[in-house]
C-alpha cells in the first residue's frame, strides 16, 4: 500500500496545482477585464 498511498499524494498535489493555477488565471484575467473596463 506504500506505492498506493504515494500516488494519492501525487494525485493530491496535482489537484491542489491545478486550482491554484485556475485560481490565479481566473484572478489575474478580473484584474485585466477591470484595467481594461477603467481604462476605456
Amino acid at each position: 500500500f506504500g506505492g498506493e498511498s504515494k500516488w494519492r499524494k501525487v494525485v493530491k498535489v496535482a489537484v491542489f496545482v491545478v486550482l491554484l493555477a485556475a485560481g490565479l488565471l481566473t484572478m489575474t484575467g478580473n484584474l485585466n477585464l477591470l484595467q481594461f473596463a477603467t481604462g476605456g
